[in-house]
């Protein structure tokens, strides 16, 4: 996730109208839609994706689960700050995931998480996470 830092004074009614209307501009900005997680064929993107479920607990598998049911569209973040007791456990989720999957060989994101919290997945991986969560026996968002 990009890091922006503003910098103004903000006893300065000029800079800060400046400051103001770049935040909206932000705020409009369009969401992206995710990237293919790799050209991997079938077989090694089942693979990498079994990797990375089996090494998490319930969580982390949820949290994937509930971004991969969204695709193609995003996970709203009320819902996925539901899954856990605080909502900054999902940064900590999101890295997580993100820091095994670049360790696998990835070259870009499988989540992509949006300015308004809201979190995607690529069908193709989106798919390929569903099909493990069931292989596993895995709910999806949790559960008993």
């Amino acid at each position: 996730m990009p890091t922006i830092t503003l910098t103004f004074d903000p006893t300065s009614p000029p800079e800060l109208a400046e400051a103001l209307r770049t935040l909206r501009l932000l705020s409009q900005a369009p969401e992206q839609s995710p990237s293919e997680p790799t050209s991997l064929d079938e077989a090694t993107l089942h693979e990498r994706i079994t990797a990375l479920i089996a090494g998490y607990g319930e969580g982390r598998r949820s949290y994937l689960g509930a971004v991969a049911e969204a695709s193609p569209n995003a996970a709203p973040y009320a819902e996925l700050a539901a899954l856990f007791d605080s909502p900054k456990a999902i940064g900590g989720t999101h890295s997580s995931i993100e820091r095994s999957w670049r360790g696998m060989g990835a070259s870009t994101d499988l989540i992509h998480t949006g300015l308004n919290g809201n979190s995607s997945m690529p069908p193709e991986a989106a798919a390929m996470v569903l099909r493990v969560l069931q292989e596993t026996s895995l709910p999806a968002k949790g559960g008993s």
